[in-house]
């Protein structure tokens, strides 16, 4: 895999606005490229309508370096929490992912965004996410960000 260049589509079949996506993780790790991605979406509000997520990752020969870094934020029962996962130093972000742990179904990602800018290489990327209604258990986000040599 080139790096995160991946997509997650919802098909709701009539359920507008019931489902979330609460995975888009990749594989891989700090001594191994991602090859795969997964993704998972629950009803976010039960439903006897049918829900499906498809993913679609793009590869190709991986880029010299590439790695997954990962961030995990704190597990509580606070509303909204967000996470920054950084590449090592030399190696620039060429993807990204997160992944919802501890509140299926009830927590949404409204944020998810590289840093960087026209001339400067992205080198981070954050998520942020709340719940979707009132959730009295502990959760965490977790972020991934791809990585490869300068």
């Amino acid at each position: 895999m080139i790096g995160w260049t991946a997509f997650a589509t919802i098909c709701e079949n009539g359920v507008t606005g019931e489902g979330v996506v609460d995975d888009f993780r990749p594989n891989g790790g700090v001594a191994a490229a991602p090859t795969s991605v997964n993704v998972g979406a629950y009803e976010s509000d039960a439903t006897v309508l049918n829900l499906s997520v498809t993913a679609y990752a793009i590869c190709a020969n991986p880029l010299p370096g590439l790695v997954r870094a990962s961030v995990v934020g704190a597990s509580n029962s606070l509303d909204f929490r967000s996470v920054v996962a950084t590449c090592p130093v030399g190696k620039v972000l060429t993807g990204a992912g997160y992944e919802l742990n501890g509140v299926t179904g009830e927590g949404i990602v409204d944020d998810f965004r590289p840093n960087g800018g026209p001339a400067t290489a992205p080198v981070s990327a954050a998520s942020g996410a709340y719940e979707e209604d009132a959730f009295a258990g502990n959760w965490s986000d977790t972020g991934y960000a791809i990585c490869a040599t300068a």
